[in-house]
């Protein structure tokens, strides 16, 4: 398929897929409350409801994107959509807090597979020109998806339960399918010879699942577990393994000659940090608004917008502006905004009002907005075509990895200040905090998200010459 030949329906088709990943992911986020209540579960616990739908889409999308680049984006693009679906099913099903993490991890594989693709999807479907605008524009889905997420999980969770929130996954998952049945043509690839790295594969998955799991557990068995230590040797071992075999092998899941662009590799690195940043930020404000404010899961819905909205204003803005100025002002310029806002949280207070929340996560929103397009769009135009599946996939992996490992930070550091601060264990019921216990610890939590956001504008600033600068 030649560049600029899908267009439009190209870009409806992961439009669909994205909006319902994300409305998914946000909705949950905000029911995390409701549903640690429901099963009686402890924070340790609960959060492998978000970790653990993450943590297996982190480890199956780099594998998926190099296959998608042989076996075919757009037949991978719709098994994927096709297997989300059904466990949505499934997990609106479930009868325990454990059950909810098995089928969160069949969802985690089906959002993998048509994921890994979906960059790809789209930047082969338009010019280089437009390439930015097209990215910010993917933006905004993503935005809408998260917007109305957080409220219509909200609503759903006060008013029926935070099961209805899968369910909506059914009528949008199905639409997508309808429409890439019509609109989605067969894949022309350019490589007809079927070369897929299983040992590779198999190694990376091992590495990302290990390296994980053993910081998301951090928090409930201790540094000095032999545990967590067995964990973290399978993984150093299973990665020194996966490079070596990807540097020897042509048909790799990752050509390795991607990471000699030190713009590529810099570029990797800040999208890695600044999703660790931010997820500290989005786990834990609600948990705020809900348990420190007593907000109702309708209302913790409706204040978490206030991130979305500005994001779906300023990201098509800033999209469109990289394709004319570039990324290397429009990416560290987000992140110092960034800095502010994290730390701007931090000095939230049981009395804080409703304004000032809102225009706190309106600052949230407001970074994201002008990092997010003109980082990626960076990403994808210093690539040959024929590694943008490869390229593609390395996007969602470094946006889970930063998302399971910010999550395993919050939950950690916040964990560890609760016990410093009051010796409660590692183990206690979020809900059942005192008010000022809770602030102590979100302080401290809240200002290691600032922290990491300033190294990832730093380390943005020594990212090198820009490919997405207009000649």
């Amino acid at each position: 398929m030649k560049s600029g030949e899908l267009k439009w329906p190209g870009f409806l088709t992961v439009a669909f897929g994205v909006f319902m990943a994300t409305l998914d992911f946000s909705a949950v986020v905000v029911a995390m409350p409701r549903i640690a209540r429901e099963f009686n579960a402890v924070m340790t616990d609960v959060e492998w409801v978000v970790v653990a739908y993450v943590l297996t889409s982190a480890a199956l999308v780099l594998p998926l994107g190099r296959c998608g680049d042989q076996y075919g984006k757009h037949r991978i693009f719709k098994i994927g959509v096709s297997l989300f679906v059904l466990s949505s099913l499934l997990c609106a099903l479930s009868n325990t807090v454990y059950q909810l993490i098995g089928f969160r991890i069949l969802q985690g594989i089906g959002s993998a597979i048509y994921i890994s693709v979906s960059p790809a999807v789209l930047v082969d479907a338009f010019p280089r020109t437009q390439r930015g605008k097209v990215v910010g524009f993917m933006g905004t889905v993503v935005s809408l998806g998260l917007m109305l997420g957080a409220p219509i999980g909200g609503l759903l969770t006060h008013y029926i339960s935070w099961r209805a929130i899968f369910m909506i996954n059914l009528p949008v998952g199905i639409a997508g399918m309808i429409w890439n049945h019509f609109y989605l043509p067969k894949d022309e690839l350019e490589e007809q010879r079927f070369e897929f790295d299983f040992l590779g594969a198999l190694l990376s998955i091992i590495a990302s699942a290990t390296f994980l799991m053993s910081l998301s557990r951090l928090s409930v068995w201790g540094i000095r577990s032999p545990y967590l230590w067995g964990l973290f040797s399978i993984f150093i071992f299973c990665a020194i393994c996966f490079f070596y075999v990807e540097k020897k092998n042509p048909y790799g899941v990752l050509d390795l000659k991607l990471f000699k662009s030190k713009f590529f590799s810099f570029s990797m690195v800040v999208l890695v940090l600044y999703f660790i940043s931010i997820n500290v930020v989005y786990f834990l404000c609600p948990f705020y608004l809900a348990e420190v404010l007593n907000y109702s899961q309708r209302k913790v819905g409706f204040v978490m917008m206030a991130v979305p909205c500005a994001f779906a204003i300023l990201n098509p803005i800033s999209g469109w502006l990289s394709d004319y100025v570039g990324t290397r002002l429009l990416v560290p310029l987000g992140l110092f905004v960034g800095t502010i806002a994290y730390g701007g949280i931090s000095l939230l207070t049981e009395a804080s009002s409703e304004l000032r929340v809102i225009l706190s996560l309106l600052c949230v929103g407001v970074s994201s907005g002008l990092f997010q397009a003109p980082n990626s769009s960076g990403i994808m135009g210093s690539v040959a075509r024929a590694r943008l599946g490869m390229a593609s996939s390395l996007l969602p992996t470094m946006r889970n990895f930063g998302t399971v490992i910010g999550v395993a930070l919050a939950t950690t550091i916040f964990t560890f200040r609760v016990e410093a601060y009051n010796g409660f264990g590692t183990e206690f019921s979020i809900h059942k905090l005192p008010n000022p216990l809770f602030m102590e610890a979100f302080r401290d939590t809240l200002l290691i998200a600032a922290a990491i956001a300033f190294l990832a504008m730093i380390a943005a600033m020594l990212r090198g010459p820009d490919p997405q600068a207009p000649q």
